[in-house]
């Protein structure tokens, strides 16, 4: 089965989107998590962090975000992936006005397009607390929050390397049964903050818009940052904003058409 695909990233957060809407329920099982490791693959493959499926919409929605992770699991949302495919709405010409809603696992979501930006509703934040946890004999302090998908914050100065470090480990740590994305976050001034992400299902990437919207939740939370003042977030991929409050956070950041193709399922 040949698949017209789109590739797109979000500060080197990198997606093949397929418009998955026109087909049958059979065609549209087959792009599937075994079709989804295959395709990521940089070796073998496309090549990617993930897989987002345009599935129909419904209420009112443009379309459904379907997220399937390099590694075949699904995920609840992904912040840099809708934002992908709200842009990717926009060029197939869908989207002529300011806004678009994009359902996802997380509900239906508001996308904006702000000059050369696109601005993205993250949805209400949930949070979890402050949560310990053991890894390698040490505990790890951090909070647990979640955007429609488990967010672990955590304050180190290891950066790109503590995040591999502890973002592996907890994958098989009981406190998270379903596996958490891990951000470990510095603060570099009142309302900016650099931070690495291990996402779940994927590994470390170059930028995570969910990731980078639970760092300014914990922020603002922990008394790290004024409550509801704008954060800057540096990631390896570049610079996301993140505005709003627990009740509904934005995220602010570019995305990128980078080629298309056609693939076999």
């Amino acid at each position: 089965m040949n698949v017209e695909f789109r590739k797109y990233e979000g500060l080197g957060n990198d997606f093949i989107v397929v418009d998955t809407r026109a087909w049958s329920a059979s065609e549209r099982s087959a792009l599937g998590p075994e079709a989804a490791r295959r395709l990521c693959d940089r070796h073998f493959g496309v090549g990617a962090d993930g897989v987002l499926r345009l599935d129909p919409g419904a209420n009112g929605t443009v379309a459904r975000m379907t997220v399937l992770n390099a590694d075949g699991s699904v995920a609840e949302m992904c912040g840099n992936g809708l934002r992908c495919v709200a842009r990717c709405l926009r060029d197939l010409g869908e989207a002529a006005g300011p806004e678009i809603v994009v359902e996802t696992g997380a509900g239906p979501l508001p996308c904006r397009f702000v000059g050369d930006d696109v601005e993205v509703s993250l949805g209400p934040v949930t949070d979890g607390g402050p949560t310990q946890v053991e890894v390698d004999g040490v505990l790890v302090r951090g909070r647990h929050v979640s955007l429609g998908n488990p967010h672990f914050v955590v304050s180190a100065p290891g950066a790109r390397d503590e995040a591999g470090r502890i973002g592996e480990a907890l994958q098989r740590h009981p406190a998270f049964p379903a596996g958490v994305n891990v951000s470990v976050r510095r603060f570099t001034g009142p309302a900016a903050a650099t931070l690495h992400v291990f996402e779940r299902g994927c590994g470390l990437t170059l930028a995570c818009g969910t990731g980078a919207g639970a760092t300014a939740a914990a922020a603002w939370l922990d008394g790290d940052a004024a409550w509801g003042a704008p954060l800057q977030i540096r990631l390896p991929g570049g610079t996301l904003v993140i505005s709003g409050g627990l009740d509904g956070l934005w995220l602010k950041g570019p995305a990128r058409a980078v080629f298309q193709g056609v693939t076999s399922l």
